[in-house]
């Protein structure tokens, strides 16, 4: 099914999405057009004949945490992380658009 809404409301089913390609820290992603980032499952970047360039993606869409929430110490400082859970694309396959 190619997503037309949010994407959240998809969870747990199988979708096609279409944005660019990006790379984050945490991994590769496609952003859609509403700059909703959904990560690539197993792909830590875009190489660079896919980086950002319009893709489609199909595959499951899941929630889940990639990483620990930051931490502020006494100092305020914080520390790298990430608050939540991120849309992530399981069993993804793709091809530019």
């Amino acid at each position: 099914m190619e997503l037309s809404t949010d994407p959240s409301e998809h969870l747990n089913e199988n979708v096609v999405l279409v944005g660019v390609a990006e790379n984050a820290k945490a991994g590769a992603v496609v952003l859609l057009a509403d700059q909703t980032a959904v990560f690539i499952e197993n792909l830590d970047y875009w190489d660079k004949k896919s980086y950002k360039k319009k893709m489609k993606v199909a595959g499951a869409l899941r929630s889940r945490k990639l990483a620990p929430d930051p931490v502020v110490d006494a100092a305020g400082n914080v520390s790298a992380g990430m608050s939540g859970e991120a849309l992530i694309l399981e069993g993804a396959r793709w091809e530019e658009v």
